[in-house]
C-alpha cells in the first residue's frame, strides 16, 4: 500500500506545476473483521486525454512520447502500482481531463484492529467548539473532518477579517486553529490574546515550519500537513499545567538555535528531503548542487554560515575535496565553520575518514530528523555560545528563533 501511494504521489508531483496534491482515504464498507478502504490521489496538474487513460497503465507507456523527455521516468510506476493493487484484491483506476488535473483511485481490504477504540477520546471532546482560520480550502476541511469526527462543532473562516467578525459574535470557542500563512495573522493572534474569553481556549498556530513567532503570543503549533495524533495532543488540554509553564519558561533560553545552513547535495530527492527537515526545524538554507558551488558560496563576500551540510559524493567536486578547499580558505582568516558530512556509508572508520578530511561530524543517510536535530544543535548552539548571541534577538545574518522542548517532543 505504501509503495502504491508513493508511486501515485510521485507522479502527481512530477506533473503538477502549481496548485495542490491531496491524498484522501474513505471507508467503503466494514464488518466485524475487515474494512474496505478507498484511496485517492488528486492533483491540479496537466491531466490526461480521454483516449490515453487506458494506455498509461501499460508497461513503458506514457500518454505522450514527449512526456519522458520533459519529465523523465521509466513509465513503469503505474504498471507496478496496478499489479500491487490487484495482489491486494483491489483495483486502480483514474479520472482525468487535460488541463484540469487527475484523480487516481484504488481500493483494498484490511483486517480490523479490534483493540483500537477512540470512543473515550471522542466522548471527551463531544460538544466542544472549534474555529479554523485558514485560506487553504483543502487544509481547513481536512482538519474540520478530524474535529467533527471527535464530536466537535466546527466553524471555518477563510480570512482574518471574516474570523474577526465571527469572533465578535461568538467568544465561546474552546479551540482556535490559526494558519501562519494568512496575511495579517499576527493581528488576529493579538486580538485573541487580548480577549480574556478567547485566551482561555486552546490557540494553535498551523505552520509549515517549527520556527514559531513567539511575539504573536501563540504557544502551541502544528506543522502542516496535520496528523490526527498530533492534533489530539495539541487540543487535549485547554490550558497548560503549572509544570508545563515552568518547563516552557525554563527551556525558552535553552532551546535549539536556528541558523544559516549551506546545504551541498546533488541528488534531487535528497535535496527535497533534507530541505524539508531543515525548514521543519526552523533553519535558513542555501542550496548548492556540488562541492565546487559549495566552495564558491563560502568565498562570496559577506558569507556567514553557521554550518555546512556536505554530501560526500557529488559531481564536479566531492565533499571531501570541497571541505579541504574550505578549510584552506578559513585558515587564512582564522575562521572555522562546522562541516557535517552526509553519507550513505555508516561503517566502522567512516567517521574517522570524515574527520581526517577536515569535517567535524557526519550523519548517515537516510537522514532522520532526530539524528539531524541533535547533530545540528551540537554545533550551532556551540557556535552561538562562542559568538555571545543574545537569546531572542535578530542577528544581522539571520533570524534566531526558538521552540520549546515540550513542542519538540510532541512531534
Amino acid at each position: 500500500m505504501r509503495q502504491v501511494i508513493t508511486n501515485l504521489l510521485a507522479n502527481a508531483i512530477k506533473f503538477t506545476n502549481e496548485g495542490e496534491i491531496v491524498l484522501g482515504v474513505n471507508i467503503l464498507q466494514t464488518n466485524d473483521e475487515t474494512v474496505d478502504l478507498k484511496f485517492s490521489v488528486r492533483d491540479t496538474g496537466i491531466g490526461i486525454p480521454e483516449d490515453k487513460l487506458s494506455v498509461i497503465f501499460e508497461a513503458f507507456s506514457q500518454a505522450d512520447g514527449s512526456i519522458t523527455r520533459k519529465y523523465g521516468g521509466t513509465g513503469l510506476g503505474l504498471t507496478i502500482s496496478t499489479r500491487l493493487v490487484e495482489m491486494m484484491q483491489g483495483k486502480l483506476y483514474v479520472q482525468s481531463k487535460p488541463g484540469q488535473g487527475s484523480v487516481f483511485y484504488f481500493n483494498t481490504k484490511f483486517k480490523l484492529n479490534k483493540e483500537a477504540n477512540q470512543n473515550d477520546i471522542q466522548e471527551s471532546f463531544h460538544g466542544q467548539s472549534a474555529l479554523i482560520i485558514d485560506d487553504n480550502n483543502s487544509n481547513s476541511h481536512a482538519i474540520a473532518k478530524l474535529l467533527v469526527h471527535l464530536g466537535m462543532n466546527t466553524c471555518i473562516s477563510e480570512n482574518c477579517n471574516q474570523a474577526l467578525d465571527i469572533l465578535s459574535k461568538n467568544n465561546g470557542f474552546q479551540h482556535i486553529l490559526l494558519s501562519a500563512q494568512l496575511p495579517n495573522f499576527e493581528e488576529i493572534a493579538t486580538h485573541i490574546n487580548s480577549n480574556p474569553l478567547l485566551a482561555k481556549g486552546t490557540v494553535i498556530m498551523l505552520t509549515t515550519t517549527s520556527a514559531v513567532k513567539r511575539q504573536s503570543g501563540v504557544r502551541k503549533y502544528l506543522t502542516k500537513p496535520i496528523i490526527q495524533s498530533e492534533l489530539l495532543k495539541a487540543i487535549s488540554s485547554k490550558q497548560q499545567t503549572d509544570s508545563e509553564k515552568k518547563s516552557e519558561t525554563a527551556t525558552e533560553n535553552d532551546n535549539h538555535q536556528c541558523g544559516n545552513i549551506l546545504l551541498a547535495e546533488d541528488n534531487l530527492v535528497n535535496q527535497k528531503v533534507v530541505m524539508h527537515l531543515l525548514k521543519k526545524l526552523g533553519h535558513n538554507i542555501k542550496l548548492v548542487e556540488n562541492g565546487l558551488q559549495a566552495v564558491q558560496a563560502m568565498e562570496e563576500p559577506g558569507a556567514n554560515y553557521d554550518l555546512v551540510l556536505m554530501d560526500v559524493q557529488m559531481p564536479e567536486m566531492s565533499g571531501f575535496e570541497a571541505t579541504a578547499r574550505i578549510r584552506n580558505l578559513e585558515s587564512k582568516v582564522g575562521k572555522h565553520t562546522p562541516i557535517i558530512a552526509m553519507t550513505a556509508h555508516a561503517l566502522h572508520g567512516d567517521r574517522e575518514k570524515c574527520i581526517d578530511a577536515g569535517m567535524d561530524d557526519y550523519v548517515s543517510k537516510p537522514i532522520h530528523i532526530k539524528q539531524l536535530q541533535l547533530t545540528l544543535d551540537k554545533y550551532i548552539n556551540q557556535k552561538a555560545a562562542q559568538s555571545s548571541f543574545s537569546p531572542g534577538v535578530n542577528d544581522i545574518n539571520g533570524t534566531i528563533s526558538y521552540t520549546s522542548a515540550i513542542d519538540w517532543f510532541q512531534q
